[in-house]
């Protein structure tokens, strides 16, 4: 508002994402527009959980009930980071490209190689998904200051996301439930017991983590691409590599919540179904997100990134 009264005048019209964005040549004061954008980062990253802000999240998700972590990783986490992105649209419109792409690559890599070393030391199914939460804002960070095709990635990525971690903190819940903790290290597997739900978790988290052909391999298979693309090998290079240990600590941790000490108490049939027909619901639009979009959706996606509206 400081930088654009000026240029819109007092009121609401200086309040205007798209008349900031449009007038944005002609904002003055560049360290005005900079100190606005990093305090937009700062509070809806708070939100977001970038690291080191991330303090509270791994917290809040093991506290609450299943349905509102997932609510919370789907929905509450692309609710502030899309903000963030459109004050982005008005820095750079304002001539503080660099700036801002340097900042947020920064921001991303921070948050997805800190959340890969929280990965590998837990041990509590439900924190590790907390802590891949952060991990993939991270990644959506990232890719936002990759330009237009990165900002297409990242929204693809949180596109992805918001089907997928519902589902996945729901099913972690059940699980641990079912074992009786939710530590890996204590609690019995649950193939013989839940033999259907043991297999919906496995699948939805190894969709989670970006296995072909779910909707997540391909946003991120994009994010690796136009990093190296873009000359960014560091950083393309950082995210394959992270990419790749959390996959590893994630499966591991998963597939021993399944089949380590497995109990053979049998469960019913209804609890079955109901759980199957809601994981396939999930996993079919993640799949089709990953192997068959719409091309409409996907330009949609390549225009709100390039500063327009769908």
């Amino acid at each position: 508002y400081k930088a654009g009264e000026s240029v819109l005048g007092e009121g609401n019209r200086a309040l205007s994402f798209q008349l900031l964005q449009a007038r944005g040549a002609a904002l003055g004061q560049p360290v005005v527009v900079r100190l606005a954008f990093v305090c937009a980062l700062v509070g809806y990253g708070a939100k977001v959980g970038f690291f080191p802000l991330h303090a509270w999240k791994a917290d809040a998700y093991t506290a609450t009930t299943p349905p509102a972590a997932g609510l919370l990783a789907g929905a509450s986490v692309a609710a502030s980071l899309v903000p963030i992105l459109r004050f982005a649209l008005i820095a750079r419109a304002a001539g503080q490209e660099a700036f801002v792409d340097s900042l947020l690559r920064t921001v991303g890599a921070g948050s997805f190689l800190a959340a890969t070393a929280f990965v590998i030391r837990e041990r509590d199914i439900v924190r590790i998904l907390a802590y891949t939460g952060i991990e993939q804002m991270g990644l959506c960070a990232a890719a936002f200051g990759l330009g237009a095709q990165g900002t297409r990635a990242g929204l693809l990525q949180l596109f992805g996301n918001a089907i997928l971690k519902a589902l996945a903190f729901g099913l972690a819940g059940v699980v641990a439930r079912a074992r009786g903790h939710s530590s890996i290290d204590l609690g019995k597997g649950i193939s013989g017991s839940a033999p259907s739900l043991a297999a919906a978790y496995v699948v939805v988290i190894f969709a989670a983590l970006g296995f072909p052909p779910f909707g997540l391999f391909t946003s991120e298979l994009l994010m690796v691409g136009t990093a190296f693309s873009s000359g960014h090998e560091v950083l393309a290079a950082l995210l394959a590599l992270c990419l790749a240990i959390a996959f590893a600590a994630v499966a591991i941790n998963a597939l021993r919540a399944v089949f380590e000490r497995a109990d053979d108490q049998v469960p019913s049939w209804r609890f079955r179904k109901t759980l199957l027909v809601g994981t396939a619901i999930s996993l079919t639009g993640s799949a089709l997100a990953g192997s068959f979009m719409p091309r409409e959706l996907f330009d949609s996606l390549l225009q709100v990134a390039s500063g327009g509206t769908p």
